[in-house]
C-alpha cells in the first residue's frame, strides 16, 4: 500500500499540480500569491483548503495579522497520532513581486506542490502514525518567515488550532499530553522550498518536474519512517546540516526552513536512499 502510494506521485502529476497552483489569480486577473494582495491570499488559501479536502483531511486556517494591515493565515492539515510528538510537512505558499503578475513557479509553487503531492500520497496509503503529522502551506514567507514563526511559536507554546481542525482521537492542543517544552521533546519538520531548481525566470517552463518529483518521493519515505518513530532524527555532523539540528529546520526559534539541498541531504540521511 505505501509503495504504491509513493508510486502515485509521478512527474506528470506534480507538473499539473503546479500548473494550478501558478494559474491562481487575485481579483483583478493576475496571477499572483503575493501577500500583499488579499484577493490572491484568500485565493490561495482556498486552493490548499480544497486539496486537503479532496485527500479527506481536515484543515484549518490559522489565522493572523502582519504588521497590523496585512491579514494573513496558515493552512493547515492534521493526522492525529497515537503519541507525542508531532511532524510538520510545510511549504510556503506566497509569490512575489509584491505586485501585479508574481506566478512563483519556483518559489514557491514547486514546494507547495511537493508538499500537496506529499500529503496526498500520506493519506492515500492509510498510515496510522504515532506522532501527530501536519501538513501546512505557511503564509508570509516573502517578508520575513512570517507564517512559519507563528505556527513554530504556537506549536511550542501548546496553544490550541481552530476548531475545524479538530479530528476524531485529536487532542485541540497542538500537543497532545501537554508538557514543558524541551529540546529533545519530538517536534521536527521537513520543509519544501524552491525544490524545482532555481532559474532567472520564475515560470513555469523553467522548473524541473523530474528533480521536484524525486523530492517528494523521498520526503514522503521519510515521513512513512518518521510518523512511525517517535524519537528525534538530528543529522548531528552530517555535511547538509548543522550539527544537532532536527531534521531540515532551522536552529533557533523553530522556523520550520530548509533550502533545497539541505532537505534533499537530510531525506537521503535519514532514509539511506541515494539519487
Amino acid at each position: 500500500m505505501e509503495r504504491s502510494a509513493v508510486e502515485s506521485i509521478s512527474a506528470d502529476s506534480y507538473l499539473e499540480l503546479l500548473q494550478r497552483i501558478v494559474n491562481i489569480k487575485d481579483d483583478l486577473g493576475f496571477t499572483t500569491r503575493s501577500y500583499a494582495d488579499l484577493g490572491a491570499s484568500h485565493a490561495a488559501q482556498a486552493f490548499v483548503v480544497k486539496e486537503f479536502e479532496s485527500m479527506g483531511l481536515k484543515s484549518c486556517l490559522q489565522k493572523f495579522t502582519y504588521q497590523g494591515n496585512y491579514p494573513m493565515a496558515n493552512v493547515i492539515a492534521v493526522i492525529p497520532g497515537t503519541g507525542e510528538g508531532t511532524l510538520t510537512v510545510g511549504a510556503h505558499y506566497d509569490s512575489r513581486p509584491f505586485k501585479g503578475t508574481a506566478p512563483g513557479a519556483e518559489d514557491n509553487g514547486s514546494g507547495l506542490a511537493a508538499m500537496l503531492s506529499v500529503a496526498r500520497a500520506f493519506a492515500k496509503a492509510g498510515v496510522k502514525p504515532k506522532r501527530t503529522i501536519y501538513f501546512v502551506g505557511f503564509a508570509g514567507e516573502e517578508p520575513g518567515l512570517v507564517g512559519s514563526d507563528v505556527f513554530a511559536r504556537e506549536l511550542k507554546a501548546g496553544n490550541p488550532l481552530p476548531a475545524e481542525c479538530g479530528a476524531a482521537g485529536a487532542s485541540s492542543s497542538f500537543l497532545q499530553t501537554p508538557r514543558k517544552w524541551k529540546e529533545d521533546s519530538g517536534h521536527e519538520a521537513i520543509a519544501l522550498d524552491e525544490v524545482g531548481w532555481l532559474t532567472p525566470k520564475d515560470t513555469i517552463e523553467n522548473v524541473t518536474p523530474e528533480y521536484a518529483n524525486k523530492i517528494s518521493k523521498m520526503v514522503m519515505g521519510a515521513l512513512v519512517q518518521l510518523a512511525r518513530n517517535p524519537g528525534r532524527h538530528t543529522a548531528a555532523g552530517h555535511p547538509g546540516l548543522g550539527p544537532g539540528v532536527p531534521l531540515a529546520s532551522s536552529a533557533g526559534s523553530g522556523h520550520a526552513i530548509a533550502s533545497q539541498r539541505a532537505t534533499l541531504e537530510a531525506v537521503r540521511w535519514i532514509t539511506g536512499v541515494k539519487a
